[in-house]
């Protein structure tokens, strides 16, 4: 049977894993950009490692001012086929 305090427990429960998802995300989306500009050691020509540094903290500043902004909002969920 459901009572008040099962469905406040349920719906706080609810809240708190969105917002860990959430926090997920941005987490995941940072070491994405961090992954990115790392040195491909089996690239024939060596890349500049200070050139990659920059472009890193480049991205990572840009996503980070769109994220507070909150102009990168989700879409809809597309199906793979």
């Amino acid at each position: 049977m459901l009572n008040r305090t099962t469905l406040r427990i349920k719906v706080m429960q609810a809240l708190y894993a969105c917002i860990e998802s959430e926090r997920a995300n941005y987490q995941l989306a940072l070491d994405r950009i961090e992954n990115t500009f790392k040195p491909d050691l089996m690239a024939a020509k060596p890349a500049d490692p200070h050139k990659l540094e920059g472009n890193r903290k480049l991205a990572k500043l840009l996503f980070e001012e769109h994220y507070a902004s909150q102009l990168l909002r989700p879409t809809k969920k597309r199906r793979l086929r």
